[in-house]
């Protein structure tokens, strides 16, 4: 079966980023085009779109190509998706020895949170999520949390599509929802009080490093358990346990270099 061109062109434009590696950094129109068995002139016009759009640099004016600013800044994003589950274990293990409550570690992805580590509590009745378990951005602490960061665009974009009311309490009102997310950039922590489930309380906070927010940390519990008090200490802990992650991550490149 024939592949419909736009399929074919990406197809392309994958092998072109394959064939670099450590040994051929570089590569010129005429040899990769024999090394990919493709039209010199295809390998031209994807070589030239690729460099428009920053995945590829041109070397020199007529040299070779090199691959692009954009891979780097993808590659930093995925490298600080890794790293934040390994070092925010250990904060992870202590909110929960204090809480005695659920916490969660949680990503941005595709418009909404995606947690990517949990200790659950090990209290008889609890809250209980899962990893890879998605929650909304307007509905859930996770997603308020790094909705509230995301690019202006971003936040349009999400807002834009129509808002589910899970709960009762559920907010869908563009202008609340608006001004809750200023009010978490400046308090850097979002709260969803029964808002995705009934009798569920969840409090988050963002982690930043180096100018991005790169995933929230949260304590869920029943929230008939979570007083006012509670919360209060909830947000104290996350704020500082977040702060004290990103301030690690940060350290993290200077530990792998030794340096």
């Amino acid at each position: 079966m024939t592949q419909p061109r736009q399929v074919m062109a990406a197809r392309r434009a994958l092998d072109v980023l394959s064939a670099y590696s450590a040994e051929h950094s570089e590569w010129g129109v005429t040899e990769l085009s024999v090394h990919l068995g493709i039209h010199k002139s295809t390998v031209s016009r994807l070589l030239t779109t690729m460099e428009e759009a920053g995945f590829l640099r041109r070397v020199s004016k007529n040299g070779p190509y090199a691959l692009g600013p954009r891979l780097l800044e993808m590659a930093s994003l995925v490298l600080a998706r890794l790293d934040v589950r390994a070092i925010a274990r250990p904060w992870l293990e202590e909110l929960s020895r204090i809480s005695q409550e659920t916490v969660n570690l949680a990503i941005w992805d595709q418009n909404e949170a995606v947690n990517v580590d949990q200790i659950a509590s090990t209290q008889p009745i609890l809250y209980m999520g899962w990893i890879g378990r998605r929650t909304p951005a307007h509905a859930s602490s996770t997603g308020k949390a790094l909705l509230a960061f995301q690019p202006p665009e971003v936040v349009d974009r999400v807002l834009s599509r129509p808002l589910t009311a899970f709960t009762k309490a559920t907010l869908t009102d563009l202008g609340r929802i608006r001004q809750e997310l200023s009010s978490i950039r400046e308090c850097g922590y979002a709260i969803a009080e029964d808002e995705f489930q009934d009798g569920v309380t969840a409090v988050a906070a963002p982690i930043h490093t180096s100018g991005m927010t790169v995933a929230v940390i949260s304590i869920s519990a029943p929230t008939y358990r979570t007083t006012r008090q509670r919360k209060g200490q909830f947000v104290q802990l996350l704020t500082t346990a977040s702060r004290e992650i990103g301030q690690r991550m940060e350290m993290a490149p200077r530990w792998a270099t030794g340096s």
